[in-house]
């Protein structure tokens, strides 16, 4: 299969290419009290510069970072797929993301005139994402920094719009039962 050989190549590569970049796969052998240090000074301005974190206590930012998850994904990959319910919450760090509502054409069918995105840095949630991607008829450029599936992470609707990468992405990733955990350990 030509898409699933392509896809087998853009991992080898993203892997060959972004081996200094696996975060994950270093902090893995640290306790936790390390990888959380690590975590907080790569990824604390980041976290606290976003408007679901503002206002929280440095406890729960930290407690926060050490459940999180660092995830590279290669350019193309669907981060969230139409229709399904995903529990996990995921904070750019790096790379661009595109938000496709269900209104759009395959970009494949599009003239290269055509592929205007409408980029905001002022949008921050899949909510506000949905609205503009129905009303335009336009995919969204999710930038570093954004949060995204917070409204099927907090609410467990389903994910209204598809979620690609455009270039290669670091993620913070976390699962909603590690959440949950948190949010009994530090209300």
């Amino acid at each position: 299969d030509r898409d699933l050989t392509k896809k087998l190549k853009n991992y080898l590569m993203l892997d060959f290419d972004n081996r200094e970049v696996a975060d994950e796969q270093v902090l893995q052998f640290f306790p936790a009290g390390v990888r959380r240090k690590v975590l907080r000074r790569l990824y604390l301005p980041s976290l606290l510069s976003t408007k679901l974190m503002r206002g929280t206590r440095q406890q729960f930012v930290d407690a926060f970072l050490s459940l999180c998850k660092v995830e590279v994904f290669s350019p193309g990959d669907e981060l969230l797929q139409r229709g399904v319910v995903c529990s996990e919450l995921y904070l750019l760090l790096e790379g661009t993301l595109e938000v496709a509502s269900p209104g759009d054409l395959d970009s494949s069918t599009r003239d290269s005139g055509e592929r205007d995105l409408v980029t905001s840095t002022f949008q921050t949630s899949l909510a506000d994402s949905t609205e503009l991607g129905s009303v335009f008829g336009r995919k969204r450029t999710i930038l570093k920094g954004e949060f995204v599936n917070e409204l099927g992470f907090f609410t467990e609707s389903p994910q209204i719009d598809a979620i690609r990468t455009r270039s290669v992405c670091k993620i913070l990733t976390i699962c909603k039962s590690d959440y949950k955990i948190l949010c009994t350990q530090h209300p």
